[in-house]
């Protein structure tokens, strides 16, 4: 049982982690756009 709990937190810690790469990349390209367009 032990296990199979630090499996599934191991798996909820990367889902996390991969959802605040997207977003980080997300808002990097946003403001970027931003940035571009103001510029402009």
């Amino acid at each position: 049982m032990d296990k199979c709990r630090k499996k599934a937190k191991v798996t909820t810690t990367e889902k996390l982690i991969l959802v605040l790469w997207l977003s980080c990349g997300v808002a990097a390209i946003v403001l970027l756009l931003c940035y571009s367009l103001l510029k402009i």
